[in-house]
Order: C-alpha cells, then structure tokens, then sequence
C-alpha cells in the first residue's frame, strides 16, 4: 500500500478548516505530522468514520469537551448534553470525510459515525504510525487522525 501525497493529506487539512471557518475564531493547524506511536494522545471525545475503497482505514477527531460544547453555542445550540456533545463529535467527523469522498470521489465509501466519550476505549489503528494534525481553536486542542493507507 502506497503512503498518502501531501495533496493527499492536505484534503483533511483544509476540511478542517473549512469547518470551524463559519464559527470564527482562529483555527490553528498547531502540526500535521506522521504519529511516532501507534496511538496518538486522545481527548475524551471521538468521532470516527471507517473508509474503504481506494483507501483503507478510519479518520477520526478526537476533542474535549470544552471545544464541543464552544462548537454547539456557536452553532445556537444551547443543549451541551452529552448526547449533544457525542452528536456533535460524530458530525464534525462526518463532514471531514464528506470532504474527503469529495475529493477522492465515488469509489471511497464511508460508514457512518462512530462515537466515544470518556472511558471508552480507544479506537484501534490500521496502519503503525497513522497522520496527526493537532489544532487548536479558541483556546481549545484537538486532533484529527487519518489513518488510512491507500489500495
């Protein structure tokens, strides 16, 4: 299996991006790097969306609450329940790879999301070292984690 291009990688880049652009604030892309472990550092709120076809594996992101429950007043959202929260993680993951369906087309299939909150276990990797792109968004740290190889 073939490494992703940086052109490649720079899909999830910009989805991000273009994710938290509407709510304000400043995203920072902190690092996008290649995880020296199996398993990068987690927060306690996963969203994650397995993808076959052209490539193998799962994105995911991975926050705390504290970003979630900003993301959902910025989007006029006053419930902050944990289900909102778990229902909030899984979207922000869905459209990331939404935007990565649409870049690499048809043939890349996605499931729907899959949630964690705290105390559930971590998801485990396809590849050995998956990408990591560490960001920050007002005031608050996240991950996005593809680990995906390509077929």
């Amino acid at each position: 299996m073939r490494e992703l291009t940086e052109s490649e990688f720079k899909v999830f880049v910009d989805a991000v991006r273009n994710y938290f652009e509407p709510c304000g604030g400043n995203l920072v892309v902190r690092a996008a790097y290649l995880s020296a472990t199996s398993t990068p550092e987690l927060y306690p709120y996963i969203g994650l969306i397995n993808i076959s076809g052209a490539f193998t594996g799962q994105v995911y992101l991975s926050a705390p609450e504290g970003l979630l429950r900003h993301l959902l007043r910025c989007y006029h959202e006053p419930n902050t329940s944990e289900d909102n929260l778990l229902d909030a993680i899984g979207e922000l993951a869905n459209t990331l790879a939404g935007s990565a369906r649409r870049h690499f087309g048809a043939e890349l299939e996605i499931s729907v999301p899959s949630v964690f909150k705290p105390g559930d276990p971590a998801p485990r990797h396809t590849r050995e070292r998956a990408y990591t792109i560490a960001i920050s968004w007002c005031g608050f740290d996240g991950i996005v984690v593809v680990d995906l190889a390509a077929n």
